[in-house]
């Protein structure tokens, strides 16, 4: 069940500390912080089976999931202090210093105990850093085994900037690649191709080798990543496991990698079909690597 009112759920629940906690290090920089935190649990918790208020006994305060889920969200936040770390490594804020990929990955892997993945803006700033864990048991009591990132990381080898909160003023754009999709402010359009292999993904969203391929819109997400889109809705990931695009589909957050020009999903590079479609067969996908054929998604200039 999504949620509307972070705020107001918190507060019944008596989580005063824990919302300001949040307003404090959980900050959304288009705005308003709330509205964040309420994606974060509409994409991330909801898909969470062992928060799922059906698991919860009858007894138990309504929302109490919501409440675990953002306290847990925090609790593993403060046990992974990548300022810190980043720091005492002499890795701190600059407008003037930059830093190698190789320099922020090894002082948090080295930290974490896995290799981590760090991801940068158009700015050649650093964006984001995911931390990969197995989680064994449930979201709240569960155990959280750190293992290696599950895709590269998206940052340039040198010269990457740690951006101060202030005094940043970005550069005016100077021009597009000519070899890749045309972006048109922040949106990038082109068909869909299995890398290395024949067809490419129609309307609908499954893989075919005969026709004519789509024309798909990435649209800039709100808080990162990018909406699909085709001639007949956005896309998501279906029930089943598959991307479907279509009419009344809620858009789910997809990745774009501007150099290699994939798009991914969930933290996984690569997509899988249970066969290569034929000339009057079209196939699913889905992303991951349970199926036999694997493949990059890649998006090419049409």
């Amino acid at each position: 069940m999504e949620i509307s009112n972070v705020r107001k759920i918190l507060t019944e629940h008596g989580q005063d500390g824990l919302l300001e906690k949040m307003s404090k290090v959980w900050k959304n920089f288009n705005g308003n912080d709330e509205s964040l935190w309420i994606h974060e649990f509409n994409k991330h918790g909801t898909c969470m089976s062992t928060i799922k208020s059906s698991c919860y006994s009858d007894d138990s305060k309504p929302n109490q999931n919501v409440v675990d889920f953002f306290q847990k969200s925090v609790e593993l936040f403060e046990e992974l202090p990548t300022y810190q770390w980043l720091s005492e490594n002499g890795i701190v804020p600059s407008l003037e210093q930059t830093y190698s990929k190789r320099q922020i990955e090894e002082t948090l892997s080295a930290r974490f105990g896995q290799p981590v993945f760090i991801k940068c803006n158009r700015y050649q700033a650093l964006q984001e850093v995911w931390y990969f864990h197995h989680l064994r048991g449930s979201i709240v009591t569960g155990d959280y085994q750190p293992i290696p990132a599950l895709l590269g990381s998206q940052c340039p080898e040198d010269g990457i900037k740690f951006i101060p909160k202030k005094g940043f003023e970005p550069p005016k754009p100077t021009h597009t690649q000519p070899d890749g999709p045309k972006p048109t402010g922040k949106i990038l359009r082109g068909v869909l191709k299995p890398e290395s292999s024949n067809g490419c993904l129609i309307s609908n969203g499954n893989w075919y080798s005969s026709g004519t391929c789509a024309r798909f819109t990435l649209l800039k997400a709100e808080f990162g990543g990018y909406n699909i889109k085709s001639s007949k809705g956005f896309c998501k990931i279906g029930n089943e496991g598959y991307l479907v695009c279509g009419r009344n589909v809620t858009p789910m957050q997809f990745a774009y990698d501007k150099d290699k020009k994939w798009v991914t999903f969930g933290g996984k590079n690569k997509w899988s079909a249970e066969k290569e479609p034929t000339r009057f067969k079209q196939v699913p996908i889905s992303p991951g690597y349970d199926g036999p054929i694997q493949f990059h998604l890649k998006l090419q200039a049409n």
